[in-house]
């Protein structure tokens, strides 16, 4: 479906709320929507990897009562066995470039620097509502509903 809206010659908005899920499906909704003239529109609440999808966007508009959330990524390296041990060390190393592409990505979408960013979202992270967001750029335009329907 994302592909019909990508290439639709006059593209309505794409409208977003999830609290984020597979860092894979992420990264190949961040190529179309980047490519995409059309804006996405947060609307209610849009966290970790599906922030990715949103800072993708040149628009990026949110509805007022939307809450963004931005965490670190970790896992506990922490197992049973050397083999055990092993596979979550790699799992770490693959976190943590996700961590650093989704930490350029809001960079690139936002006037906060990649220092700020990471203390934001260290550990669990921290939730933003929408006037916090369009305060440093996460946000290009609130809108309401009734704007997007008309």
């Amino acid at each position: 479906m994302i592909y019909e809206w990508a290439s639709h010659k006059d593209k309505p908005p794409l409208i977003l709320c999830s609290g984020g899920g597979c860092v894979a499906a992420a990264r190949a909704m961040v190529d179309i929507v980047a490519g995409a003239r059309a804006p996405v529109v947060a609307n209610g609440y849009v966290g970790s990897a599906a922030l990715a999808i949103f800072c993708a966007a040149k628009q990026r508009w949110a509805t007022p009562s939307t809450i963004f959330l931005a965490h670190e990524c970790f896992v506990s390296t922490e197992a049973p066995t050397s083999e055990h041990r092993d596979a979550l060390e790699q799992s770490a190393i693959a976190l943590r470039e996700d961590y650093d592409w989704l930490v350029g990505l809001m960079v690139g979408a936002t006037n906060r620097t990649r220092h700020e960013w990471s203390v934001l979202m260290k550990g669990a992270g921290k939730q933003y509502d929408v006037d916090e967001a369009k305060h440093f750029g996460l946000v290009t335009r609130i809108v309401t509903g009734r704007e997007l329907l008309a």
